[in-house]
């Protein structure tokens, strides 16, 4: 966990990789999961899932496993690929 604001409850999985984000209230993150340059609130998010660099809060939503959601920082561009696997 690198330079994140953590809002109660939250739980974290084992092996995670968290870095600039806000994470909470009430969310579940599972293990192997990457956080970067998001918020995130009102969410599961699975195993083995990358959410990185969203331009809003991430609310009231479930992730699957092995999940990505990533968004390029230089363009409007957004990458999602969603549910198990």
């Amino acid at each position: 966990i690198e330079n994140c604001k953590i809002i109660e409850p939250v739980l974290i999985g084992s092996n995670c990789i968290l870095k600039n984000a806000t994470l909470g209230p009430n969310i579940s993150i599972g293990d192997n999961v990457e956080i970067e340059n998001s918020t995130i609130e009102n969410s599961i998010i699975r195993n083995n899932s990358k959410i990185i660099n969203l331009p809003e809060t991430l609310s009231g939503s479930v992730i699957g496993r092995g999940s990505e959601i990533v968004m390029e920082k230089s363009t409007k561009k957004i990458k999602l690929v969603l549910g198990d696997n």
